[in-house]
């Protein structure tokens, strides 16, 4: 976060006001990296290249998803929930209203297509939002726009992330809000001025509450972002009043009251198609509650997750998904701050949330045979970690381009080569195979 720059682009570092509570506790509690910055390694971005890179990506990315996007009705749950917002009706357990009133406002408002292929259209704008997200994040992490554009390929156009983000479903939805998360989590781990802090964790607050109106795996990035944040401005007397600690509850609340959906349309009864009633509380609650699925369960049985079995399909997916070399450069990440202990704060944030996922979500994953139909529905959860893991891969890339010392000149356009092979080798079903080649 506080960084002080010498006429050497060093950064200093400076004692959280947990550590030094003798000097009023003015202090950055999370700095850029923790100790003198012997490296200097993140190039000087400007705003306008972040600004157009990420425009770059979602266009560009919006561009390929359109290409494949689905002209009707895809499978899943995409027709329940297509019918469910034309006619303003109840999802599935937890309902998913923000989705729904998304989606009821595309259907109704956009002229194109049919129903079906207006919400697959959403999709497609959340994952090309999601990209462009991913990008500006390295971009303004590592300072690389090789990094940014190869691990943007990586992710936006694996076959798991391409199938869901032209599907109309809910998930291109929570990866966009997830992203959005860790992108303001950045910069809130980059700021030093407590007020700057605030407002930024104000977003914050936000973005969490809008992201536990969807779905809510986001929980697993929300509560620690929480915890987190909560923790960091406590060392911060000027700014943690109590009018500020209030202000950011109602911040992180206020999306919550898109829940009111789901009684005002079980009120209305306008839709043909609508999952249980909601106009009592009990009814209410126990809807979002999932008790129909089980609370805090995939299924509902009396089992329970296999932590260690969910972990190594979630390995092997993730593999296959990005491959073996993004989890060796996402190992690499990890292992930056043995070392360089640059960006200490947020490598340790982003590895909180993958081995929090992987204890969590196992857990509560009770399907034993994970295989046909059941490796579909499951699989679809893995994205969450997916963009936790593709961060860290970013950070091990700049650090070995930073030891290679390659120039400019000869890495970006490998990065370009990189991003066509990735797209047309997934449009040809043998992308994998492409990359691991590389």
């Amino acid at each position: 976060m506080a960084r002080t720059k010498t006429k050497h682009n060093h950064e200093i570092r400076q004692l959280s006001p947990h550590e030094s509570a003798a000097n009023g506790g003015h202090t950055a509690s999370m700095t850029s990296g923790g100790c003198k910055d012997e490296s200097a390694d993140e190039d000087e971005v400007s705003t306008n290249l972040i600004i157009a890179f990420g425009v770059f990506m979602f266009i560009f990315s919006l561009f390929i998803y359109l290409q494949t996007a689905y002209p009707s009705l895809p499978g899943g749950d995409s027709g329940e929930l297509t019918v469910t917002a034309k006619e303003f009706g109840v999802a599935h357990p937890p309902g998913y209203p923000l989705f729904t009133m998304f989606a009821y406002l595309v259907i109704h408002i956009l002229p194109l297509g049919s129903p079906a292929f207006r919400v697959n259209l959403l999709s497609s704008v959340f994952g090309a939002l999601t990209n462009s997200l991913l990008g500006v994040c390295l971009l303004k992490s590592t300072g690389k726009l090789s990094v940014s554009l190869i691990m943007c390929a990586m992710l936006g156009f694996s076959r798991l992330f391409w199938l869901w983000h032209i599907t109309g479903e809910v998930f291109s939805l929570n990866n966009c809000l997830c992203m959005a998360t860790l992108l303001f989590m950045y910069k809130y781990i980059h700021k030093s001025d407590p007020s700057e802090k605030l407002r930024t964790a104000y977003s914050l607050a936000l973005l969490c509450g809008l992201a536990i109106t969807n779905q809510h795996t986001s929980s697993l990035l929300v509560l620690p972002t929480a915890a987190l944040v909560g923790y960091d401005l406590s060392g911060y007397k000027e700014v943690f009043t109590f009018r500020n600690t209030l202000g950011l509850t109602l911040a992180g609340f206020l999306p919550g009251l898109a829940y009111l959906q789901l009684p005002l349309a079980s009120y209305l009864k306008t839709a043909r198609v609508s999952w249980g009633d909601q106009t009592t509380f009990s009814g209410f609650m126990f809807h979002v509650l999932r008790e129909d699925y089980g609370t805090l369960k995939l299924v509902k049985t009396e089992e329970t997750g296999d932590v260690i079995l969910n972990s190594k399909y979630l390995i092997s997916d993730l593999h296959k998904e990005l491959t073996i070399s993004v989890l060796i450069l996402a190992g690499i990440g990890l292992a930056c701050p043995l070392w360089t202990r640059r960006r200490f704060y947020w490598i340790s944030f982003l590895a909180l949330n993958v081995v929090s996922y992987l204890g969590f979500f196992c857990s509560f994953a009770n399907i034993k045979d994970i295989s046909g139909l059941y490796h579909g529905v499951i699989e679809r959860f893995w994205m969450q970690p997916c963009i936790y893991v593709v961060l860290l891969a970013g950070e091990g890339l700049n650090a070995l381009l930073n030891i290679s010392r390659l120039s400019k000149n000869m890495v970006l356009p490998v990065a370009f080569l990189i991003v066509a092979l990735r797209v047309v080798g997934a449009m040809c079903g043998s992308c994998t195979c492409v990359w691991c080649v590389l």
